[in-house]
Formats: structure tokens, sequence, C-alpha cells
């Protein structure tokens, strides 16, 4: 069974919702459109995907990609809070999140590279974490629940404090069996704090302990794109921002990482098929 976003997110303005469960026996196998973090405030019960079956309770966090298969069974007073999420149409406050690693291998892992990794993310939060945990996300949820004023913000509100809790928790748990994911989510992290700087590939592929093709095969099946892909696309992004903001192209192209401007203007009309001056006139 899929679960979609059109039948989840009830205000598409803002790809954040809440659920709060006691049961989710009934839905067996299902897999989601959407990011889901489900989060066990109490009881127990039996947490099982693709590859793996295991005893969840009290204070366990499941990070599930979109697209992974799970299902929950033998549930004892269960108290399951799931917050789902498109994290592609989130706009983040603070963008150097990205670069951070730990957040990239909670939020960022595409399902395809967790069954090749046979693994889904997930950690353990403490007494202490677990109640700020629902302190934060029970009042958002009963807000969105009841559609009272400023639901959204509360719930977006909610969201945003959640992270730095369970990033916290994240350096206390081994959130896989395997040094891969966390040498995948290192070099993305190393990517989006020095993409404008000279990065090899071959270089990053060392450092990550991989030969280049193996690091760029695993690369690729975390962020559907290779190594090279992802830094021009960061580049990219980079330099269309500072044009937007009235910077040069000259200046913009070389600001980002760009050795040519000319290049640039090639490189940036071939992915967005026009020109970045041309590109910044389009209404956002």
């Amino acid at each position: 069974m899929l679960l979609t976003s059109e039948g989840h997110f009830s205000n598409r303005a803002l790809p954040v919702q809440l659920f709060y469960t006691q049961s989710s026996c009934n839905l067996q196998w299902h897999s989601h459109e959407f990011t889901e973090i489900a989060i066990m405030f109490d009881g127990s019960c039996v947490y099982e995907t693709d590859f793996s079956s295991k005893t969840i309770s009290k204070g366990d966090v499941m990070f599930i990609p979109r697209g992974g298969n799970h299902r929950y069974l033998n549930e004892k007073n269960v108290s399951l809070m799931n917050v789902l999420f498109m994290l592609e149409k989130l706009t983040f406050p603070y963008q150097d999140i990205f670069a951070d690693k730990d957040f990239t291998s909670l939020f960022r892992i595409r399902s395809e590279f967790c069954h090749k990794m046979q693994f889904y993310p997930h950690l353990h939060l403490a007494d202490k974490e677990l109640e700020e945990v629902k302190s934060i996300l029970m009042p958002a949820w009963e807000r969105q629940k009841a559609n009272l004023p400023g639901a959204t913000l509360g719930v977006y509100g909610a969201f945003l404090q959640l992270i730095p809790i369970l990033l916290g928790a994240e350096n206390k748990s081994c959130a896989a069996p395997d040094k891969t994911p966390a040498r995948i989510s290192e070099a993305i992290g190393k990517m989006h704090l020095h993409f404008k700087e000279k990065l090899l590939i071959p270089q990053l592929a060392r450092e990550s302990g991989m030969s280049e093709s193996s690091f760029t095969r695993h690369f690729k099946n975390a962020t559907g794109e290779t190594p090279v892909e992802y830094l021009l696309k960061l580049r990219l992004q980079d330099a269309a921002d500072k044009i937007c903001n009235g910077m040069a192209v000259s200046e913009a192209a070389y600001s980002s990482g760009f050795s040519d401007s000319n290049y640039f203007s090639r490189i940036f009309k071939k992915k967005y098929g026009i020109s970045p001056l041309k590109f910044c006139k389009i209404p956002k």
C-alpha cells in the first residue's frame, strides 16, 4: 500500500504534518510518498521492514525514507507520533544545516541506498529528551487537529525544534551497522561547506576510505546523483541566487567555484534551459 502526499497533507502550502496514533496495525505493509519520523511515546510493538524485524518501545525513533516498506505488529499500549514531511519542499532559515553529516544521514538518505545498506536510520531518546519532544509535538498536533489559528506555523515550528534534539541523540545511537552511510554523509557535508573550493572527487573518495568507483556508486545510491553532478548543482544554485540578488554573471560564476564564466553560462543553460539573466526574471 502506498500512502500518498495528497491524502496526508491537508495544507499543501506546508509539507509537514503530524499524525498521532495508538494503533498502526491496520495499515499492514505500506510505504509513503514522503519521509516519516515515527516516535514511540509509550508501549511496544514489532517494527518490520523489508530487511529487519525488531521490537521497539518507549523512546525509540525510526526514520523511514520515501518509498520504504514497513509495518507494525503485536502492538501493546502503543502511543506513536508520526512526523510526516517532504524535505525537498521545505525552506530552512539556516541553509548550512544541509552541511551537517548527522542531518544528512537522518534526513537526506534515499530509500534505495538504505536497501543496499540493509538499514533504516534509527535512534533512542532518553526519558528527558522524550519528554521534551512530547512537550513540543503534542500541543502542535492538538492545534493542527482542531484547525486552530496559527496551527500551520505551530507545526512548522515544532518540526524545527525537533531537529536539534534528534541530531543530539544521533551522536549517542548506532544508526547503521555499516560505516558507509556515515562516510557518504560526511562527504556530502564537506561538499556543502566547501563547494566553492577546488574539490577533487578522488580526494573525497580517499577520505571516505573507498575507491573512486565505489565512492561514486554509493554516493549516487544515496543522493540520486554522481559526486560531480551534485557538486555542480550546488555551485549552480549558489551562483543563481547571487545573480538574482544583483551580482554580475561573471562575478557570481567565479565566486561559486567556476573558473570560466562562459562555461558556467553554457552549463547553466543546459541544466535550466534558459540563460542566468533570463532565469532571474522569471517570477518566483
